[in-house]
């Protein structure tokens, strides 16, 4: 469909160009390197902005069975007249090696994951869980965003007590105009939180 079709989407520091405006694409000549416990930043781009709602979503099958039915496998979720940007964890439990995700885009109404429709489009993309990796799960309270206009979806690898591996990239930190991937989590009352830069590179 001409009239509403994905532009671009964002993920695991790469960017996909969508080569078609309409129907189906599969994404089978690259792969995204993940690792389990690490969080990572998707950016869903449609190729039209103005006031009609876009339903997006996004599954990847963790247990590669063929589907994308169980528990878990829908990762992300989003209404939008705009640019998406949701955070996506891979879980513990997903299978080492290739597994497919696929995004879709529908106007009107959220699709289901082998849906056919008229007004959209579906893209499916190769993710590959890496057999080593010494990511955790960020502790409990934490959490893992995009902020702003960044131009590449950030990551992060919690390695070990109080360490995060953070991937990221933007064009400012200051005031209100944030452009960078964070880790964070809340305060309840007075206090601080105080981070030592190990690494900037």
């Amino acid at each position: 469909s001409t009239y509403e079709a994905i532009e671009s989407v964002a993920f695991g520091g790469q960017v996909f160009e969508s080569p078609v405006d309409f129907g189906y694409h599969e994404h089978a000549d690259q792969e995204i390197t993940v690792y389990r416990n690490a969080s990572y930043g998707i950016t869903l781009d449609p190729t039209l902005v103005g006031n009609q709602k876009r339903y997006w979503r996004v599954w990847v099958d963790w247990n590669r069975d063929g589907d994308f039915a169980d528990t878990g496998e829908l990762v992300a979720n989003a209404k939008s007249r705009n640019v998406v940007k949701r955070t996506i964890t891979v879980p513990a439990t997903a299978r080492t090696g290739p597994l497919k995700m696929r995004v879709s885009l529908k106007y009107g109404s959220y699709a289901g994951a082998c849906d056919i429709f008229n007004y959209g489009e579906v893209e499916d993309f190769i993710l590959r869980v890496a057999e080593e990796g010494a990511c955790q799960e960020l502790p409990e309270g934490w959490a893992a965003s995009d902020f702003g206009t960044t131009p590449v979806p950030g990551s992060v690898c919690y390695e070990e007590e109080g360490t995060f591996t953070v991937t990221g990239s933007g064009n400012d930190i200051y005031y209100n105009n944030d452009h960078f991937f964070y880790v964070y989590t809340e305060l309840c009352g007075d206090g601080e939180i105080v981070a030592n830069l190990s690494s900037l590179t």
